[in-house]
């Protein structure tokens, strides 16, 4: 694990990253000189300032944050909001929605996505923010003292948490490309009231199950051509 510093329009970017992978072939020897194939990537998780993100990123977190003030969430007490928008900018939000069968609790990703679909049909997401904590605590946005933003507290990626594993794979199904295939580089933001932080959804779930895995191509859906 490595902690990486880069720097882009003079701005000092804080970078965690885990060796889980990095599109490389290794060729490992086992005991009986047989040779396996051994695959290799790089996770990485950007630790931002509010000066760092763009106007549309800043909106989004934005959005989420609102959207949180609205969960319905009497069981766990922890409030989720998410915005996202689309490729052909459409923004939608959504909130964690709790049910006293915990079967059927809706999570924030799945609402925002779901509403997009509601409104404009199948759709390309471009980014999405998801901002949680528990009840009860404040989450203040823009930060309140952004000139004065320290290093990240952030000392590991597993101290990372974008969304649970459900929502993940809930995301990857709109996260394609012109083509229909799986778009690993869609941005994923999160915030809590401190540290602002991004990874893309290829970073956050390195290996989805996806809709071209069995053979679905959402490009080919006459509804998105029309578009």
């Amino acid at each position: 694990m490595g902690l990486i510093f880069t720097h882009k329009n003079g701005c000092s970017r804080f970078c965690l990253t885990t060796a889980i992978a990095h599109a490389k072939l290794a060729a490992v020897h086992s005991e009986k000189g047989k040779t396996m194939k051994k695959l290799e990537k790089i996770v990485k998780v950007e630790i931002l300032k509010f000066e760092e993100l763009s106007q549309t990123e800043r909106t989004l977190i934005g959005l989420a944050c609102h959207a949180r003030l609205n969960a319905q969430a009497p069981y766990s007490h922890y409030q989720v909001g998410c915005a996202l928008i689309t490729s052909d900018k459409t923004v939608s939000v959504g909130c964690n929605v709790e049910n006293v069968n915990w079967s059927e609790t809706m999570h924030a990703e799945e609402n925002a996505i779901s509403s997009a679909i509601a409104r404009i049909g199948i759709c390309r997401i471009s980014s999405m923010a998801i901002v949680g904590g528990p009840e009860g605590q404040e989450v203040v946005w823009p930060p309140a003292k952004i000139s004065k933003q320290k290093h990240p507290s952030i000392k590991s990626v597993s101290d990372v948490c974008l969304s649970c594993g459900h929502c993940l794979q809930v995301i990857v199904e709109n996260c394609f490309d012109e083509n229909g295939k799986f778009d690993p580089t869609i941005p994923l933001l999160g915030y809590d009231g401190g540290e602002i932080y991004r990874a893309t959804i290829g970073d956050a779930y390195p290996m989805p199950f996806l809709p071209q895995h069995l053979g679905i191509n959402y490009s080919q859906d006459p509804r998105l051509k029309k578009k």
